[in-house]
């Protein structure tokens, strides 16, 4: 599943992102994590207003910051480097927002997956569906600092 969250921040590999930590509040070595987790999962509903992304192949580093890079480990000079170009570069952003459950099952649990899944739907449809089971977002849950005009 971690993967999947990557994919989502243009990341490769499943070694987990502070993200993927931090919603499904892990905080030790990501195998000693996945070692003690059964089974993780999550329900909600995304709103994506619009979303920004470059193309990978326009990722080019400028010669002049490849000349920055120092040739071998020395500490000063990539404290130097770090202090003038960063350590990241933004690729894309997405603005919008979402209301998600997410759960996370310890190997010591008894339930069985399919029962898991029940507790997760159970969960999201007392959450995001209103009196008529359609699933929903009222406009003061998306925005509840605005107000509507009647």
């Amino acid at each position: 599943m971690s993967e999947q969250f990557n994919r989502e921040l243009s990341l490769t590999g499943k070694i987990p992102s502070g993200l993927f930590n931090a919603m499904f509040e892990f905080s030790g070595s990501w195998q000693k994590d996945a070692a003690h987790t059964k089974t993780l999962a999550f329900d909600g509903v995304l709103i994506t207003l619009y979303t920004v992304a470059l193309e990978k192949s326009q990722l080019v580093l400028c010669d002049h910051v490849k000349k920055a890079v120092p040739p071998s480990w020395d500490p000063p000079e990539l404290a130097r480097f770090i202090e003038t170009f960063g350590t990241h570069i933004v690729v894309g952003m997405k603005m919008g927002g979402k209301d998600v459950i997410y759960l996370k099952q310890q190997h010591s649990s008894a339930l069985q997956p399919a029962d898991v899944q029940k507790r997760l739907k159970e969960m999201a449809d007392r959450r995001f569906m209103d009196a008529t089971g359609q699933y929903t977002i009222a406009s003061d849950q998306v925005f509840p600092n605005e107000k509507v005009c009647e």
